[in-house]
């Protein structure tokens, strides 16, 4: 999967939930196999996820190795999600202001 069909992928899953795409940009390294995707995604005029991605190829497709998605309302950090494997735990979140790690199962976009 390149990265045209990576940015497809995100945008269709996005608008599957309703959800409008703002802006999306997915970019690779020389050799197709680590990248990053970064988007915003808005859930209506006040709200909206900030995604970020670092990619890897997995067999051909790429897939995220670890991500922050920042859910923004009011211009105000509602809720952090990450994956980090240099965390303990590796998947997590955080709350609007506070920093502790608190385990969460791992989501991903798409």
């Amino acid at each position: 999967m390149d990265e045209y069909a990576y940015r497809s992928k995100l945008e269709r899953t996005a608008r599957a939930q309703a959800v409008a795409v703002e802006r999306v940009a997915v970019t690779l390294e020389a050799d197709g196999r680590r990248g990053k995707a970064e988007a915003r995604l808005a859930f209506n005029d006040d709200a909206f996820m900030e995604v970020h991605q670092a990619l890897t190829s997995d067999g051909g497709v790429l897939v995220p190795r670890a991500y922050a998605y920042c859910v923004v309302e009011r211009g105000v950090m509602r809720v952090r999600f990450d994956l980090d494997p240099r965390h303990d735990p590796a998947a997590h979140l955080h709350r609007e202001g506070i920093e502790k790690r608190e385990p969460f199962r791992a989501v991903s976009l798409p």
